[in-house]
């Protein structure tokens, strides 16, 4: 029997996340590990705790032109809603031919996957985050810190904060 992970996982509007959840991002992924992940040429890192499996976009069942939602993937039973995200983490569509690799990932409320063009899972010696500077501290802001990640300063988010940005992004209508 199918289950389907919510569509209120898109489709709830929350409070937007606030500077304590960044804070709290910044600290919660201190110390451990996270995966590199690659859109449109820019990385993004995400803990490692938040990643649920690491799918082929093969399976993938396309919904159309309802951005951010590219389809459904099925994973252990349930139907996962997928979004695909350029590397400004503005929805996609349609999805780029190059975004073959799906990361589910998981909150405690909710359970949806990002298309990526690649990704990489960082070793013990992960990248050192910290909280954003007060410049870039945007309320709606998907990023909840920056790292330093071959030689870049690149973004760091959890599946929390992407999936509030997501929400709200789709909220206003896109």
């Amino acid at each position: 029997m199918q289950r389907e992970i919510s569509q209120r996982s898109l489709r709830k509007v929350e409070v937007g996340v606030d500077a304590a959840d960044r804070r709290g991002l910044a600290g919660r992924t201190q110390g451990s590990g996270f995966v590199a992940m690659g859109l449109d040429g820019d990385t993004l890192l995400l803990p490692q705790q938040d990643i649920e499996s690491i799918e082929s976009s093969l399976g993938l069942e396309p919904v159309g032109d309802d951005a951010p939602l590219a389809g459904y993937l099925l994973f252990a039973d349930a139907r996962w809603p997928v979004v695909c995200v350029g590397g400004d983490l503005e929805p996609l569509s349609p999805v780029p031919p190059n975004r073959r690799i799906c990361l589910l990932l998981r909150t405690e409320d909710r359970g949806f996957g990002v298309l990526c063009d690649s990704i990489r899972l960082l070793d013990a010696r992960a990248p050192r985050t910290q909280g954003l500077p007060a410049c870039m501290a945007v309320h709606a802001s998907p990023l909840g810190g920056l790292a330093v990640h071959d030689g870049k300063v690149v973004g760091v988010t959890s599946a929390g904060v992407l999936g509030v940005f997501l929400e709200q992004w789709r909220a206003r209508g896109g």
